[in-house]
Protein backbone atom coordinates (compact mmCIF):
# COMPACT_ATOMS: atom_id res chain seq x y z
CA UNK A 1 0.00 0.00 0.00
CA UNK A 2 3.08 2.44 0.86
CA UNK A 3 4.14 1.70 -2.87
CA UNK A 4 1.11 2.17 -3.94
CA UNK A 5 0.52 5.99 -2.67
CA UNK A 6 4.25 6.73 -3.55
CA UNK A 7 3.63 6.00 -7.38
CA UNK A 8 0.12 8.08 -7.44
CA UNK A 9 2.69 11.11 -5.78
CA UNK A 10 5.48 10.20 -8.49
CA UNK A 11 2.99 10.29 -10.91
CA UNK A 12 1.14 13.77 -10.01
CA UNK A 13 4.61 15.11 -9.41
CA UNK A 14 5.33 14.06 -12.94
CA UNK A 15 3.03 16.40 -14.32
CA UNK A 16 4.73 19.56 -12.24
CA UNK A 17 7.58 21.67 -13.59
CA UNK A 18 10.62 20.21 -11.78
CA UNK A 19 14.48 21.17 -12.60
CA UNK A 20 16.03 17.56 -13.98
CA UNK A 21 15.77 14.51 -11.54
CA UNK A 22 13.98 16.55 -8.81
CA UNK A 23 10.35 15.48 -7.64
CA UNK A 24 10.19 18.51 -5.37
CA UNK A 25 10.54 21.75 -6.21
CA UNK A 26 14.60 23.03 -5.96
CA UNK A 27 16.45 26.65 -5.46
CA UNK A 28 19.61 26.26 -8.29
CA UNK A 29 21.37 29.06 -9.20
CA UNK A 30 22.76 27.52 -12.50
CA UNK A 31 19.10 26.60 -13.73
CA UNK A 32 18.27 30.09 -12.50
CA UNK A 33 20.95 31.93 -14.94
CA UNK A 34 20.17 29.36 -17.53
CA UNK A 35 16.22 29.88 -17.71
CA UNK A 36 17.20 34.29 -17.50
CA UNK A 37 19.75 33.58 -20.31
CA UNK A 38 16.75 32.48 -22.13
CA UNK A 39 14.17 35.01 -21.57
CA UNK A 40 17.20 37.95 -22.38
CA UNK A 41 17.84 36.12 -25.85
CA UNK A 42 14.45 36.04 -26.80
CA UNK A 43 13.86 39.67 -26.00
CA UNK A 44 16.87 40.15 -28.22
CA UNK A 45 15.35 38.16 -30.85
CA UNK A 46 12.21 40.07 -30.76
CA UNK A 47 14.33 43.26 -31.28
CA UNK A 48 16.30 42.79 -34.16
CA UNK A 49 16.06 42.84 -37.93
CA UNK A 50 18.11 41.38 -40.46
CA UNK A 51 21.67 39.60 -40.05
CA UNK A 52 21.27 40.93 -36.58
CA UNK A 53 18.08 38.63 -36.14
CA UNK A 54 20.04 35.73 -37.33
CA UNK A 55 22.98 35.70 -34.63
CA UNK A 56 20.45 36.64 -31.99
CA UNK A 57 18.43 33.32 -32.96
CA UNK A 58 21.79 31.24 -32.63
CA UNK A 59 22.18 32.79 -29.25
CA UNK A 60 18.39 31.84 -28.14
CA UNK A 61 19.03 28.34 -29.32
CA UNK A 62 22.03 27.74 -27.37
CA UNK A 63 20.69 29.33 -24.33
CA UNK A 64 17.44 26.93 -24.97
CA UNK A 65 20.11 23.63 -25.24
CA UNK A 66 21.49 24.75 -21.75
CA UNK A 67 18.49 25.56 -20.15
CA UNK A 68 17.02 22.61 -21.66
CA UNK A 69 19.47 20.63 -19.08
CA UNK A 70 17.75 21.80 -15.85
CA UNK A 71 14.59 20.67 -17.31
CA UNK A 72 12.41 18.09 -16.64
CA UNK A 73 9.76 17.06 -19.93
CA UNK A 74 6.67 19.47 -18.33
CA UNK A 75 9.30 22.50 -17.86
CA UNK A 76 11.23 21.53 -21.66
CA UNK A 77 7.84 21.72 -23.07
CA UNK A 78 6.93 24.89 -21.70
CA UNK A 79 10.54 26.31 -22.57
CA UNK A 80 10.47 24.61 -26.52
CA UNK A 81 6.92 26.53 -26.68
CA UNK A 82 8.58 29.80 -25.95
CA UNK A 83 11.31 29.27 -28.42
CA UNK A 84 9.22 28.37 -31.06
CA UNK A 85 6.43 31.19 -30.43
CA UNK A 86 9.73 33.69 -30.36
CA UNK A 87 11.06 32.07 -33.56
CA UNK A 88 7.93 31.83 -35.78
CA UNK A 89 6.42 34.67 -34.47
CA UNK A 90 8.79 37.51 -35.29
CA UNK A 91 7.68 41.26 -34.08
CA UNK A 92 4.18 38.89 -32.16
CA UNK A 93 2.82 38.47 -29.36
CA UNK A 94 4.06 35.70 -27.10
CA UNK A 95 3.12 36.18 -24.12
CA UNK A 96 1.41 33.69 -23.32
CA UNK A 97 4.12 31.52 -24.08
CA UNK A 98 6.49 33.55 -22.12
CA UNK A 99 4.02 33.63 -19.00
CA UNK A 100 3.51 30.19 -18.94
CA UNK A 101 7.55 29.63 -19.57
CA UNK A 102 8.27 31.95 -16.56
CA UNK A 103 5.39 30.27 -14.06
CA UNK A 104 7.64 26.67 -14.54
CA UNK A 105 10.17 28.52 -13.83
CA UNK A 106 9.61 29.70 -10.32
CA UNK A 107 7.65 26.61 -9.86
CA UNK A 108 10.01 24.18 -10.32
CA UNK A 109 12.64 26.68 -8.73
CA UNK A 110 9.57 26.84 -5.67
CA UNK A 111 10.42 30.56 -5.74
CA UNK A 112 6.38 31.14 -6.27
CA UNK A 113 6.49 33.38 -3.11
Amino acid sequence: MKFLSRLRTSRAGATEPRLSKEEEPRYCLDARDAFLDVLMAASAVQCATGLERAERVDRLKAATEGAARHCNGELRSRLHAYRDAVLHAPGGDVSKERERFISGCRTALDTNH
